[in-house]
């Protein structure tokens, strides 16, 4: 388990809120790009 401290927490907030925009908006709303052909590299 990692630590409960104010940076932990907030590295959390983040990632919840880059998995949302996955599900929501596609991968290019995080920044991530998708090769043509290949699959994007996300686990689900």
């Amino acid at each position: 388990m990692g630590p409960d401290d104010t940076d932990s927490r907030a590295q959390l907030i983040d990632l919840l809120e880059m998995a949302l925009g996955l599900e929501t908006e596609g991968a290019e709303s995080v920044g991530l790009k998708k090769k043509e052909g290949t699959p994007l590299k996300v686990l689900s």
